[in-house]
């Protein structure tokens, strides 16, 4: 059962992360952008 469960919050997080991703990137940009602003 514990295989299993790892096997499935792996495959979500996997596909979380390629999700995320995208979100993380544009905030990191935002970020950089206010940081050189300041």
């Amino acid at each position: 059962v514990r295989l299993q469960l790892t096997g499935e919050c792996d495959r979500a997080m996997r596909t979380l992360r390629l999700r995320d991703m995208r979100q993380v990137a544009h905030k990191l940009v935002v970020a950089l952008s206010m940081w050189q602003v300041c």
